[in-house]
């Protein structure tokens, strides 16, 4: 791949592209790509949502090419998503989300309602009055313990972030297109400042 840039009045930049303009090219498509409808959460933690017309438009897998095409060429990879989803897609399951990675104002508090419930008559409480929420996610249980508060809201969580837009997560091809990418994301430390181990054998590291 070869880049130029051009001025405000469409003349090519003077220079040779030795991998600075290609790397910057790269950076700047990954910036884009992480402001796109088909993202949501904060920033750093961003995961996968359902977006009808982005599902018409294939978005996701338009999404998938410009992440393996930025981490083949040496570009940056996805840093933005959530670290769950990333685990998700690489077929290592290890939910750790919090009520953060919720932009919704009103089930972010009522899902901190339901972690701060001091007792099991508050607990109970929180949860009727959310019930229609909690519902929607298969999440509406009865409680026996207070305890059981955590799991409730590690369920919605699982359910938000996850379940409820599997349709677009499980595509395939996808974001896992052009070689499992996210495999390759995890070898090259391009998701995350550590490398996972995926039980690829090392010799399919991709150089950086």
């Amino acid at each position: 791949m070869l880049v130029k840039f051009t001025d405000d009045t469409g003349v090519l930049e003077e220079g040779i592209d030795t991998g600075g303009p290609r790397r910057e090219f790269l950076t700047l498509l990954m910036k884009h790509l992480k402001d796109q409808p088909i993202f949501d959460g904060p920033e750093g933690h961003r995961f996968l949502v359902y977006n009808a017309n982005a599902v018409r438009e294939d978005e996701n897998y338009l999404a998938g090419k410009m992440i393996a095409v930025s981490v083949v060429h040496g570009g940056p990879g996805p840093h933005f998503l959530s670290e769950d989803l990333v685990h998700y897609l690489a077929g290592q399951p290890s939910f750790k989300a919090t009520n953060n990675l919720i932009t919704d104002e009103e089930i972010g508090k009522a899902l901190q309602e339901i972690e701060n419930a001091a007792s099991l008559d508050a607990l109970r409480e929180c949860i009727m009055r959310h019930s229609t929420m909690l519902q929607t996610a298969g999440c509406l249980r009865h409680v026996a313990t207070v305890d059981e508060k955590k799991e409730i809201v590690s369920d919605y969580l699982q359910w938000y972030i996850i379940d409820r837009n599997s349709s677009v997560i499980d595509r395939k091809p996808g974001c896992c297109v052009c070689g499992r990418c996210f495999d390759v994301c995890y070898w090259a430390d391009v998701c995350f400042t550590s490398p996972i181990w995926l039980g690829t054998t090392a010799t399919n590291r991709v150089p950086r």
